[in-house]
């Protein structure tokens, strides 16, 4: 019954609501050093630059979080989910933070083991409770395992924490909807069979609403964007 509800339901646009921001959506900073240089190239798309700026900046800083954190997502982008996986790992067990637990979840969803990245985004969630996009995560892993009751909780969640989240209201109806009646399909951009390795981009956006950038990748002066 799961496999038929996480085949598919309605193939409505709405759903891409669950997705993040493309980031070619964002600013680019002006590129006055290394690290907004590597923002620009990963805004760029240009992956392999920024991987190629990012390595060198943490040669010569290689504590520096925040290009860590970055270097996993281009990598995981770039479908090195072993190496992404090695860089969140580490910084887990370094720091435990939100975001790090984040980027295991989304290299999990990236390989479609969407049961694991469930669990990473639900620690995620547990560990900074307020933040409505790693609720969002979580249930968009949850509806990609078939989980229909569980993903409709976790939205409603999101929409607590942010009710200005208008985009998701219909998902919320649809969702509603699968978890009453098991055999209708999920809606087309949450089918596991139709996500693709562009699904990380869901989980690791550049911009709001997911996740906050001033969080992990504050602006160069400090200042929220």
């Amino acid at each position: 019954m799961a496999l038929l509800l996480a085949s598919g339901l309605l193939a409505t646009g709405s759903w891409a609501a669950l997705r993040a921001p493309r980031v070619e959506s964002i600013p680019r900073p002006a590129a006055a050093s290394a690290w907004d240089e590597a923002r620009a190239a990963y805004a760029d798309r240009d992956l392999p630059r920024a991987e190629s700026i990012l390595r060198a900046l943490l040669r010569s800083q290689p504590d520096r979080r925040e290009a860590r954190l970055l270097l996993g997502r281009t990598l995981c982008e770039r479908g090195r989910s072993s190496e992404a996986r090695g860089i969140f790992s580490a910084l887990e067990k370094e720091q435990g933070d939100p975001e790090s637990v984040r980027g295991l979840g989304a290299v999990s969803e990236s390989e479609r083991q969407f049961d694991l990245a469930a669990s990473f985004y639900r620690r995620a969630a547990e560990l900074r409770k307020d933040d409505p996009s790693l609720w969002r995560d979580l249930a968009r892993a949850q509806a990609g395992r078939g989980d229909a009751l569980g993903a409709l909780g976790s939205l409603q969640e999101s929409l607590r924490l942010d009710p200005g989240q208008t985009d998701l209201l219909a998902l919320q109806s649809e969702l509603a909807a699968a978890a009453q009646t098991p055999q209708r399909r999920l809606p087309a951009g949450l089918r596991p069979a139709e996500r693709s390795g562009r699904a990380v981009e869901a989980a690791f956006p550049v911009g709001p609403p997911v996740p906050d950038p001033s969080r992990a990748f504050p602006r160069p002066d400090g200042r929220p964007r």
